[in-house]
């Protein structure tokens, strides 16, 4: 019984050693330098309804993949959740069809958007206490995987050798071409000027709320990677109503449409202070409030440079 526990554990072994070489060697051989950021990062849901965990983005560049990771607890007054690691046995990799991937780090813990922890023990279990309506967030980053793996999956490390991993499978690897926000980017940057409000056109609210659409998503993606691209630029959100309705109503209501804008930003890692959230109303109106078109033109959110 004793040779055949080693005899297992030779095996295994030789499985992680052979596949942390065949990825080095695939890695100098095939990835592509492109780098850009992935905001709607495709993956299956056949996950049990227990994981809660969020792929808010991940990032690509030259040499590696940073994953963008979140959970938000929702169901359970107090939870102490556990991150593991690098290396422990227990840290998350990539698993492709054929080859295994492991971290290269995890740091930067912010609980509700505020800095935790910047970094773990390598082979420690981090656990923060995280409250009901609470959010927490990390990253995690690995080598860049090769052009070749179009589909891998995002697992914990005690089910490297299963097929049926329990947290994200089938995350599709994208191309730069696949992502063209970096075009998006570079007009919308074109447009703005120090002190001068800019209307953003694609930003949408249900109707007589602060909720946005998920058709704003996409824009609002492209003033983050101007933010994230440029840390010294700080911006004020204007937030409009055309005038139907009650005046303080309508500031009211512009007030927390631009705070939803900022909170979008925030949440997916802005600094809080380098964003002013104002509502003005039906005041500034850009036509008239006589015709469904001029009302619609007023109900806008603005951006504009306040600094950089």
């Amino acid at each position: 019984m004793k040779k055949i526990a080693v005899l297992f554990f030779v095996i295994t072994s030789s499985y992680f050693c052979f596949a942390q070489n065949n990825t080095s060697d695939t890695l100098k051989s095939s990835v592509d330098s492109v780098s850009f950021t992935d905001f709607n990062p495709v993956y299956s849901t056949n996950k049990p309804k227990s994981i809660t965990l969020t792929i808010d983005k991940i990032e690509y560049t030259k040499e590696e993949m940073i994953f963008y990771l979140g959970y938000e607890n929702n169901d359970i007054k107090d939870s102490d959740f556990p991150i593991f690691g690098k290396k422990n046995e227990l840290a998350m990799c990539l698993k492709s069809k054929e080859q295994i991937f492991y971290m290269h780090d995890i740091k930067n813990f912010r609980l509700n958007g505020n800095l935790y922890s910047a970094v773990i023990p390598n082979d420690n279990v981090f656990r923060c206490h995280v409250k009901e309506g609470e959010k927490l967030s990390w990253e995690i980053y690995f080598p860049r995987l090769p052009k070749e793996i179009k589909i891998a999956s995002l697992i914990h490390g005690n089910n490297q050798f299963s097929n049926n991993p329990f947290n994200y499978v089938g995350i599709k690897i994208k191309t730069s071409g696949e992502c063209t926000g970096d075009i998006k980017e570079k007009d919308l940057l074109n447009k703005m000027e120090l002190n001068k409000p800019l209307t953003l056109n694609n930003i949408f609210f249900e109707t007589g709320k602060s909720n946005l659409l998920e058709s704003s998503y996409s824009e609002l993606n492209t003033l983050f990677n101007i933010l994230n691209s440029k840390p010294k630029i700080t911006i004020q959100i204007l937030g409009y109503t055309d005038n139907i309705g009650k005046a303080q109503d309508n500031i009211v209501l512009s007030e927390a449409r631009a705070n939803a804008v900022k909170k979008y930003l925030s949440d997916k890692g802005i600094d809080n202070n380098r964003i002013v959230a104002k509502g003005y109303g039906s005041n500034n109106p850009k036509a008239s409030n006589a015709t469904d078109e001029g009302r619609a033109k007023n109900r806008r959110v603005e951006v504009k440079i306040i600094s950089e």
